[in-house]
This record gives structure tokens, sequence and C-alpha cells, in this order.
């Protein structure tokens, strides 16, 4: 191998590192525009966009083959490969945008809303301006260089954010968010050419073994897109635009730490797992990463839910509160998320494509049903705990998978974060103990809200960490644990900050 696992294993982590800066900070500018955007549009708006963005999705995924993820698995590609991959997207995207301009009017019969004849038409520059980007920013990712994927799509992001709020001042309209998202994606063009040097040319002299592989990513985004989006059409179509707007910005709250910090792992670690190529390094890493995501993306998702009731009135206004039951149930949705792991990515480097496939046909066989029921019983209440009822059932079959693939086991991985587990448990009763026992004064200005909420946050953050200390030691301080991991990394870090010298067994 060109490298060793230490050095893929390190480029992964700062990788990682990246990545989870770059959605930290889309996350952080996603939610500042989020607040300010509740507070100038209504529910409707935000649930008409979301339908439109479905709409419109929906015609995409059924063409993605997700050529770039073939590009990074594939570690011999030349040029023609790209080439190819560039010809490919080019084409669908004139295709798409076709169909979205066409669809547009029946789509609106449909939903009877009339307002979304104009807005899914203008929506059809989405997938041609995809389909003209450079494919060569998929060497950004492939090559472990994430700095450059850091600015590219930070970038896009940042002009897209400032856009959005600023007509939304303006308008007041939910345009403000289609032209957000326009800015960003034509910033994202443009940058895609000045940050690489690839220019595409017109070939298709490798669309076979493009497709081999990326035939299975297609059915895994059409399931992928089914799971992402059938809340938002069963709910557009058993209630209203109000509906699906409540319930996308609650499940916009209550995934924050999904978005910000698992999915870019996942981002990160796939071409890292593809690297590595060994199966026992890509298990060890994999069990690695399920422990750090555990320990810190469980104790924050769970702790969404418990203060919902406490920054839904701060944050977003009396209009928004019918979303706070829903956020307390999807925070434990987002939970199950963290326990899951970088499983997929690790499927896709020992090339079982397959298998993530089956995991999504799983999981969307049992979510749409369960919404379906979900809605007609207990209206967004029921939509939400359907969506946790399937997220079980989707674990489970992932780690069955986990288990027959790569010959780990469920208490294997229980090992890694049992203690981080507990110390959630901790963490809601130290919560629960503070807002219950003590009752916090519901101060009626804006300046008591938020120091209560912050001391509930601080309790929160100092029972769990205490928690997972005073395990860890009664564990005996175990060398290979998460714990042991993140110290070792802290120590270092505060060493290179301060100057201090490193002890003689980490230089070793």
């Amino acid at each position: 191998m060109a490298d060793s696992a230490s050095s893929i294993g390190a480029r992964m982590v700062r990788g990682a590192a990246w990545m989870v800066l770059l959605r930290s900070t889309h996350s952080m500018l996603g939610f500042i525009s989020m607040l300010i955007l509740a507070r100038l549009l209504v529910p409707a708006d935000f649930g008409l966009v979301a339908l439109g963005m479905a709409i419109v999705g929906g015609l995409v995924v059924f063409s993605e083959f997700n050529f770039g993820q073939a590009l990074i698995q594939n570690q011999a590609t030349k040029r023609e490969h790209y080439d190819t991959a560039w010809t490919l997207g080019l084409l669908r995207g004139f295709v798409l945008a076709g169909l979205v301009f066409l669809l547009a009017k029946p789509c609106a019969a449909l939903f009877g809303d009339d307002r979304l004849i104009g807005l899914v038409s203008a929506m059809a520059l989405f997938p041609l301006i995809e389909g003209m980007t450079n494919i060569g920013v998929v060497d950004f990712r492939k090559e472990l260089v994430f700095h450059k994927e850091f600015v590219y799509r930070f970038s896009g992001r940042l002009a897209g954010v400032i856009t959005t709020v600023s007509l939304a001042i303006i308008w007041q309209s939910y345009w403000a968010l289609f032209f957000g998202q326009l800015v960003n994606q034509c910033l994202r063009l443009v940058l895609s050419y000045a940050m690489h040097p690839y220019r595409p040319r017109l070939s298709l002299s490798t669309w076979r073994e493009l497709f081999h592989f990326s035939k299975w990513l297609l059915l895994n985004g059409i399931m992928g897109f089914s799971i992402n989006r059938a809340s938002t059409f069963v709910i557009a179509g058993a209630l209203n635009a109000s509906a699906v707007g409540l319930f996308t910005l609650s499940a916009e709250i209550a995934s924050l730490i999904q978005q910000a910090a698992i999915a870019p792992l996942k981002r990160a670690f796939f071409p890292g797992y593809a690297k590595l190529g060994d199966v026992e390094a890509i298990k060890s890493m994999l069990l690695r990463a399920h422990g750090i995501v555990v320990l810190f993306a469980a104790p924050a998702t769970i702790g969404i839910g418990i203060t919902a009731e406490l920054f839904v009135p701060i944050l977003l206004g009396e209009r928004w509160l019918d979303t706070v039951v829903i956020i307390e149930i999807l925070a434990l949705d987002a939970f199950l998320v963290a326990m899951q792991g970088q499983v997929r990515p690790a499927f896709l480097a020992v090339n079982r494509p397959a298998v993530t496939t089956y995991l999504s046909a799983v999981y969307a066989f049992t979510l749409i049903p369960a919404l379906l029921m979900g809605v007609w019983s207990a209206g967004l209440v029921g939509v939400a705990w359907a969506s946790v009822a399937a997220r079980l059932v989707q674990i489970a079959a992932e780690f069955y998978a986990l288990n027959k693939i790569l010959n780990i086991s469920f208490l294997k991985v229980l090992q890694r974060v049992w203690r981080s587990l507990v110390s959630c448990l901790a963490l809601i009763g130290g919560v629960a103990l503070c807002i219950g026992q003590f009752a916090l004064p519901l101060s009626p200005t804006l300046v008591g809200q938020l120091i209560n909420f912050f001391v509930v946050i601080l309790i929160g953050v100092v029972t769990y960490s205490l928690s997972v200390v005073f395990l860890w030691r009664l564990s005996g301080c175990p060398k290979d644990s998460t714990e042991a991991i993140v110290f070792t990394a802290l120590r270092r870090v505060i060493s290179k900050r301060f100057g201090a010298p490193a002890s003689s067994s980490e230089s070793r």
C-alpha cells in the first residue's frame, strides 16, 4: 500500500475534523437563518418550499447514480472515468430540468396549490446547474484534501444564507428561500472550476464500468429519498402546507447534531475506508469512530429533546409552540441515528453497495406504512413516533448486517458505548431534577428565559461529563476505550497549544 494504515487514519481524523467543522458551520448558519426566517415567515411558507424541493428531489433521485462515489471507491480511475461521469451528469441535468418544468402544473393541481407552478418551474434550474458542476471536485474527498472541500461547500452555503435572510427581510416571501438556494448552487458551480484544474470533455467511454458500481447507489438513493421525503408527502396529502412547515422545522432542529457531526463523519470516513482496503483495519477504525460519535452526539441529541420546551418560545416565538412535542420525539430518532455509527461507509468501502440498498429498502418499507398509520391516528405526533419506530427496525437490520459481513457483534459495539449510554440517563435525570424538583421559575423576560435555558444546559453538560469520567475510572481506565482516545488527543492538543513537552510514552 502506498499509504500506511496509521497515515491514512491520521488523514481520516483530520478529514473528519474538517467535515465536522463544515457541517457545524453549515448548521450554525442554517440555524441562525432559521431563527430569523421563523420570525419573518409563517409555517405555510416553509411547508410550500419543502414540498417544492420534495417534488424536484423526487425526479432527481430517480436518476441519481452518484458517480462521484464510484470515482472515490475505485482507486485506479483515469481521465476517461471523470469525463464519462461529467458527461452523464450533464445529460441528466438537461433531461431533469425539462421534466421538472413540464410537471410543475400537474404537481400544483395534485396538491391543490397554484403557487407551486411558479416555484417548481423555477426549481428546474437546480438539476441543470448541478449537471454542469465540475466533477473534478470529487478529488477533494478522494484524496482526503478536506480543507478544500470545506472552502468549496461553505462559501456557497454562506452566500445562500445571506441572500435568503436579506430577501426575507425585504420581501417576507417564500421566494427568499428559493433564491438563497439558487445563489448557493451558482457560486458552487463557479468555485468547482476555479478550485480544480480538471476541465471536462464529452465522453461515454467508461459508462459500463461506472454503472456497474453506481446502479446500487441509484437504488439506494431512491430508497433514501423515500425515507427523507415520505413524511413531507404524507403530511401534505393528509393535512396542509402549514403542517408540513411545522414538521420540517421540527425535524431541522431535532437533527442539528446529526447534520453537524454524524453526516459529515460518514462523508469523511468513506474515502478513508476505501484507501485502507484491509478489512481488519476498517473494522478497527469503524469501532473507534462509532464510540466517538456516540460519546459526543448521543448526549447532544438528548439535550435538544429535553430542553425544547425552554428554547422554542425564546428562539422561534409563539406561533411555533406546536413544534415542542414534535422536537422531543424526533430528538429520540436523532439519538438512534447516533447509535447507528459509521456502518454504511464501511459496506461501500468493502465493495458491498448492495447491502446499503437492502438496508434502505428495509427502512423505507417500514417507514412509509408507519407514517400513513401515524398521520391518520395522531397527526404530526403520530408521524414523529412512526419515524422512531421505523428507525428501530433499521438499526436492528444494520447491526445484523454488520455482524454477518464484518463479524462485529452488537455486544462488541455495546462494549464501546455503554458508559456513554448510562451517562445519557444521568443527563436526563439531572436535567429533570433541575426543571422539576428545583422548579426553575419561568421568567416573563427574554433575559430570564435565556438564563434558565443556559443553567439547564450547564447542569446537563456537567452531569454527563462527570458520569462518563466516573464510569471510565470505575472500569479501570481501559487504554483502548473511546474515553482514553479522547483524553489522549486532548492532552496532545493542550501540549502543542501551551508548549508542554509530550511524555516519553507519547514520543515513542
